[in-house]
């Protein structure tokens, strides 16, 4: 009888320990902006286009799966545009990795095919068609597949002129530090944020939003995540300011560790 109450207990505890851990985010206070405002029936409402972050940041690891989910709907006559759910990103040092380092334009790995000087404007790289001149695109430094580079230019690309097999890629502002040729370069992009989710087309019904996610689906430096909302963000142009508002329900992060 004692053996068999023991087993028992035993089973228990192993239930309790293999359970999903689950972050409760449908109250105000888990979030850290002061725009995410209490709801009717649990609700929660944000009446302006911003980025609202969750006050709890979760150490991220092989063994388990990630999953920010929720419910985001708007009222009839309200405005709510398009909604970005996913995280922000942190390495071991709880350092965040910020948007330029966090998004790398896919295929656009390359090299420098000269020196890069130290106050130049311009760099020449092996020609990749991945390259062309945008008002979000800046330049990584030293870069290796899935890894950050934290070298980037301080200024986003001005020009992209090609001459044979190589570019000549120009810069608002002036290098800050000189690169040998033969580093490995590719567009950084900002808005990185990572994610999971886009909601657009927000009306009167809920729409449910969630995704599992591994670690090795972000950057390998990745330690920590921080759910996050792009809140109303695609406005229409001209959009009535006061009509803005999305609403949001049942938002929790579930952390499930793989069997």
């Amino acid at each position: 009888m004692k053996k068999m109450l023991m087993m028992g207990v035993m089973l228990l505890v192993s239930a309790v320990f293999a359970a999903d851990q689950v972050i409760d985010l449908s109250k105000k206070d888990a979030w850290a902006s002061p725009k995410v405002l209490a709801g009717p029936d649990g609700t929660l409402l944000v009446k302006t286009n911003v980025i609202i972050t969750a006050k709890q940041m979760i150490p991220v690891d092989d063994k388990h799966i990630y999953n920010f989910s929720g419910q985001i709907r708007k009222n009839a006559d309200a405005v709510a545009g398009t909604i970005y759910c996913g995280f922000l990103m942190y390495d071991k040092d709880k350092k965040n990795i910020t948007q330029v380092m966090a998004s790398g334009q896919k295929k656009s790995v390359t090299e420098l095919l000269e020196p890069a000087i130290k106050g130049t404007k311009t760099i020449t790289i092996k020609a990749n068609p991945a390259w062309i001149a945008r008002s979000y695109y800046y330049v990584g430094f030293n870069v290796k597949e899935g890894k950050l580079s934290r070298e980037n230019s301080s200024s986003n690309i001005k020009n992209v002129k090609k001459d044979g097999d190589k570019m000549i890629v120009s810069f608002g502002r002036a290098l800050t530090k000189d690169y040998p040729a033969g580093t490995k370069v590719r567009i950084q992009t900002t808005g990185g944020y990572f994610y999971s989710n886009v909601v657009a087309g927000v009306n009167e019904n809920w729409k449910s939003f969630g995704k599992d996610l591994k670690k090795n689906q972000l950057w390998a430096e990745v330690a920590y995540i921080r759910p996050m909302i792009l809140c109303n963000w695609t406005l229409p142009q001209g959009t009535d300011k006061s009509k803005v508002e999305s609403q949001y329900k049942n938002m929790k992060l579930t952390v499930k560790e793989i069997k």
